[in-house]
């Protein structure tokens, strides 16, 4: 199954994860704060 494009926000105590998916591929963008 492909998976539906959008993005996802995590927070955690190490910042913000970002998932990002176009419905085939994934990324995930970790920004820390400073």
């Amino acid at each position: 199954g492909k998976l539906g494009e959008g993005k996802v926000y995590l927070t955690s105590e190490n910042g913000t994860i970002e998932l990002i998916t176009d419905g085939e591929r994934l990324w995930v963008r970790a920004e820390r704060p400073e």
